[in-house]
C-alpha cells in the first residue's frame, strides 16, 4: 500500500472519530485603520458571530495579493459529498483540505450556535410583555442565570446560562460573557469583546465534551476589525486547540490538534498539525499541513449561510509521520495543488507558492483547552427564571445557521487499492 495512503488513513480514522481543526493568527489591522462604520451594537441580537462574513477593506492583510479569481463555483461546504469527487482524477489535498475548512467553520460555530440560541429567545422575550423575564435589564452590567428547557430531538441547548452584557456610556455593547452547564457541569464558556470606536473585535470559546467513549476539550480564538453590519473588514483570524481521550473499545487511543486559519473575503489559509495515538496505544502518528486557497462566497440574500461558502482554487503542502506496530515507519512530504471547479490536481497554481512557503507546525505548539481561571460552579447556579423553548415558540434549531457535519472519506473515495 502507498505510504502516503497508510499515513492519510491513521489522519482520517481519528478525524472521523473526533472531528479536528483550528485555526488562528494575529489582527493585521491597527489602531490607525479605518473600517467603513463603527460596530455600535445597542440589543444582543446585534451582536457579530465568529463565522460572520469577511469583506475587503483597507485593513486587508497581503494575503490578498495572491488571491486570483480563478474557480467560479468551487465546492459549497453545504452541499458537497463524495459524489463530487471522481477517482483517478480528484486531488486528494483538496478532499482533506475541505474536510479541514469545513471542520474550522463548524467548529468556531459551536459558541456561534449558543449565542444565537440566547438571542433568538432573548429576542422573543423581550417582544413579549407578558413573560415572567420581560422586565429583566440584561444590559446592566450584571451576571443572569437562566434555566433552559424544551430541546427538542433535533437540538440539545444547556439546562443553564450564566451571561453578562458590558455596554459604556453610549449604550454600545463592548463585552458579552456566557457560561453553559449541562447535569451540573460546565460544557461552555464564550467571551465577546467590541470597541465601538475601532471595531476591534476578539472573542474566545472554550468547550469541554463527554460522548459515549470519547472525551475531550476544544477551544477557539477569533479575532479581527467588525463593521456596523457585523462583517468582518480586512482579515478574520482564527485559533484552535483540541485534545481527546477514548475509553471502552477506544481506550488507549488519543488525538491532540493545533490549527490556525485566516480568512479574508475571497481566500484564505490553513495550517495545522495532529497527533495522536491509535490501536491501545500501539500506533502513533504526527500529521502536518499548510494550506493557501480560494473562498468563493456564494451568498447573495441578506441572510448569511456558511454553507455557500466554497472552496476554490488552491495547494497544499503537508507531512505525514507514522509508526504502526503492522506497517512500520512511514512518512511521506509534498505539495499538491488543484482546481476548484473540477477538483483535479494541477501541477502548479496562483497558490503554489504559497503552500510551498508556509511553514508547518510543529508538535510543541498542541496546548491542552481548559476552563481555567473561566470554570464556574454550575451546582451553585440559582436561575432567575425559566426559558421555555416551546411555550415562548421559538424554534432555535430553525432559527440558527449551522453546516452539517458530513466528512468525506477522502481515501476511501480516491485512495489507490491495496496492492
Amino acid at each position: 500500500m502507498d505510504q502516503r495512503k497508510i499515513i492519510l488513513i491513521v489522519l482520517l480514522a481519528a478525524a472521523i472519530i473526533y472531528m479536528f481543526v483550528s485555526c488562528g493568527g494575529t489582527s493585521t489591522a491597527t489602531d490607525d485603520d479605518a473600517i467603513s462604520s463603527a460596530p455600535a451594537f445597542e440589543s444582543i441580537g446585534d451582536l457579530p458571530t465568529s463565522t460572520a462574513k469577511v469583506v475587503s477593506a483597507e485593513t486587508a492583510s497581503s494575503l490578498s495579493a495572491l488571491i486570483k479569481e480563478t474557480a467560479t463555483t468551487g465546492l459549497p461546504f453545504g452541499t458537497t459529498t463524495e459524489s463530487s469527487f471522481t477517482p483517478g482524477t480528484s486531488s486528494i489535498a483538496m478532499c482533506e483540505t475541505f474536510n479541514e475548512a469545513k471542520w474550522v467553520l463548524n467548529q468556531a460555530a459551536q459558541g456561534d450556535t449558543i449565542l444565537c440560541y440566547v438571542q433568538t429567545v432573548m429576542e422573543a422575550i423581550a417582544a413579549d410583555e407578558t413573560h415572567e423575564l420581560n422586565d429583566v435589564n440584561i444590559y446592566d452590567g450584571e451576571y443572569h442565570t437562566f434555566n433552559l428547557s424544551g430541546s427538542g430531538e433535533d437540538f440539545s441547548a444547556p439546562d443553564y446560562i450564566k451571561m453578562k452584557l458590558e455596554t459604556n456610556d453610549d449604550g454600545y455593547i463592548t463585552d458579552f460573557t456566557m457560561y453553559a452547564c449541562e447535569d451540573d457541569v460546565q460544557m461552555m464558556y464564550l467571551n465577546q469583546t467590541i470597541d465601538p470606536v475601532t471595531g476591534e473585535f476578539s472573542m474566545t470559546n472554550i468547550s469541554a465534551h463527554a460522548d459515549g467513549e470519547w472525551s475531550g476539550s476544544e477551544s477557539a480564538s477569533v479575532t479581527g476589525y467588525v463593521n456596523n453590519l457585523g462583517y468582518f473588514e480586512g482579515t478574520k483570524n482564527l485559533i484552535m486547540d483540541f485534545t481527546g481521550e477514548g475509553s471502552g473499545e477506544n481506550d488507549g487511543d488519543t488525538n491532540a490538534g493545533h490549527m490556525v486559519f485566516t480568512q479574508t473575503e475571497t481566500g484564505g489559509t490553513l495550517n495545522g498539525v495532529m497527533t495522536g495515538t491509535y490501536n491501545s496505544e500501539d500506533d502513533t502518528y504526527t500529521n502536518k499541513a499548510f494550506a493557501a486557497y480560494q473562498i468563493v462566497d456564494g451568498n447573495t440574500a441578506p441572510d448569511y449561510s456558511l454553507g455557500l461558502l466554497a472552496l476554490g482554487d488552491g495547494a497544499a503542502q503537508y507531512s505525514f509521520a507514522g509508526e504502526s506496530a503492522e506497517f512500520g515507519d512511514r512518512s511521506d512530504t509534498g505539495t499538491e495543488s488543484w482546481n476548484g471547479d473540477t477538483t483535479a490536481v494541477e501541477t502548479s497554481n496562483d497558490y503554489t507558492d504559497a503552500a510551498e512557503a508556509g511553514t508547518l507546525l510543529s508538535a510543541s505548539s498542541i496546548s491542552t483547552p481548559s476552563f481555567g481561571s473561566n470554570a464556574i460552579d454550575c451546582e451553585a447556579l440559582v436561575a432567575e427564571g425559566t426559558i421555555n423553548f416551546t411555550t415562548l415558540g421559538v424554534d432555535p434549531e430553525g432559527s440558527c445557521d449551522e453546516l452539517n457535519h458530513e466528512h468525506i472519506n477522502c481515501w476511501e473515495v480516491l485512495g489507490e487499492d491495496e496492492s
